[in-house]
């Protein structure tokens, strides 16, 4: 794997750090609670890596698998005043791909059967591409994995950006050409660990100092402030999605209960954060979609395996999922794996994602696995992974979204 983009790694301790570090980047320090910009980076980042078959996922291998680097934080989203272009880090997703659809057959692969896939902060990210580029999406699929574009939060203005800038010796807040240019003389391991230290003492020592954040700005170009209304004006791509959530994503986004780590964490806190985050705004979508004509695919996953879950309270955790369909899941924490219903588990995950990435319209139908349909008296079909001793099973949307729209409580373990 090519060395990542500017990144930190943060000395908050996380689900991630103290108990599922497999999910990790490989950042090169001492540890992964460094508190310091991670050693295994580079500016000179925008690197892809690319998977032939033989070499991507345990069971589909007649595909490719292209993974790519992009720029984060303040190096890719730096509200700057002195910039015009801020979404750099999605320019970066969309250049790539462009280099993928030029290039891919050089690899045995077709380019016009490319599925665009992204998890979490990627999913929104592919979310955004669904709406910027939709007269032109070069791909034919598009899979968001535990997130979307649906609520983007408004500009916030350049006051973050012009704060890092002050700390780092680029006290310029009055004129933003001389403040930019300053901030491209400093290293940057400098600007990443003045941000991310500040960022960890707001959580670890001083809650009530002003926060900073650095993410996607709504420029109306590659970012909107108002999805519903790309909708109405039909600016969206014409292709099949999925949008997927898993049972149990707040339990790990919450913050870790380092004191008392085996009880766990406030389940209703944690369920607020899996119905707003993923589940819900996905349904949301979904209607969206349905009203114009775009077929949408839905799963939830809930599987809850010994080897994958240290703990008994994540259940099926925030990027849980990830592991079942890269077939990384018996790397997990040194227990014994694994057990037979996780692997017809995650092989069955593989096909179905499989058939939707060779033909996104008729591929999951011919498995069983039909657009979810919002206006039926059940609100429609998903699929569910991993529950009640079953590999698959088509699930209603009533069961699953009912708490969206104020009707029951949400079951993080079904």
């Amino acid at each position: 794997m090519p060395p990542a983009c500017p990144q930190y790694v943060s000395a908050i301790p996380s689900i991630w750090n103290q108990q599922i570090p497999q999910y990790l980047q490989v950042w090169g320090n001492a540890n992964n609670s460094a508190g310091e910009s991670a050693v295994f980076t580079t500016e000179d980042c925008l690197k892809l890596a690319i998977w032939t078959p033989g070499n991507a996922t345990s069971s589909t291998q007649s595909h490719i698998v292209v993974t790519i680097n992009y720029r984060m934080n303040i190096m890719g989203f730096p509200n700057a005043a002195g910039l015009y272009d801020q979404n750099l880090g999605l320019m970066d997703q969309r250049l790539a791909l462009e280099w993928v659809r030029d290039n891919i057959n050089y690899f045995g692969g077709d380019a016009s059967r490319i599925m665009i896939w992204g998890q979490s902060s990627g999913a929104v990210s592919v979310d955004y591409a669904n709406y910027a580029y939709w007269d032109d999406p070069i791909a034919h699929a598009i899979f968001a994995e535990s997130g979307d574009a649906l609520n983007t939060a408004p500009w916030a203005g350049n006051s973050n950006f012009t704060f890092v800038a002050q700390n780092v010796g680029c006290d310029y807040p009055t004129n933003a050409s001389a403040e930019l240019d300053c901030m491209r003389s400093v290293s940057y391991p400098k600007i990443i660990d003045f941000m991310g230290q500040y960022q960890d003492n707001s959580t670890l020592n001083n809650p009530a100092q002003p926060a900073i954040s650095f993410g996607a700005v709504p420029d109306e170009r590659l970012v909107f402030e108002n999805v519903t209304e790309r909708y109405a004006m039909g600016f969206v791509s014409k292709v099949p999605m999925i949008y997927s959530s898993v049972a149990n994503e707040g339990g790990s986004l919450q913050r870790y209960p380092v004191n008392d780590p085996y009880n766990g964490t406030n389940q209703t806190a944690a369920n607020a954060i899996t119905t707003g985050f993923a589940l819900c705004p996905a349904a949301d979508t979904t209607k969206l979609r349905h009203s114009i004509g775009l077929p949408t695919y839905r799963y939830q996953y809930a599987g809850n395996w010994t080897n994958q879950d240290p703990l008994p309270w994540m259940g099926a955790f925030h990027s849980s999922d990830l592991a079942m369909l890269m077939g990384s899941y018996p790397d997990g924490n040194g227990r014994p794996c694994c057990e037979p219903l996780e692997v017809e588990t995650a092989n069955a995950m593989q096909d179905y994602v499989y058939s939707f990435m060779v033909d996104p319209w008729d591929g999951p139908p011919s498995m069983g696995w039909y657009p979810m349909d919002p206006t039926a008296a059940d609100w429609g079909q998903m699929l569910r992974f991993g529950a009640d001793g079953k590999a698959a099973q088509n699930v209603t949307g009533f069961e699953v979204e009912a708490v969206c729209y104020g009707q029951g409580t949400y079951n993080p373990f079904p």
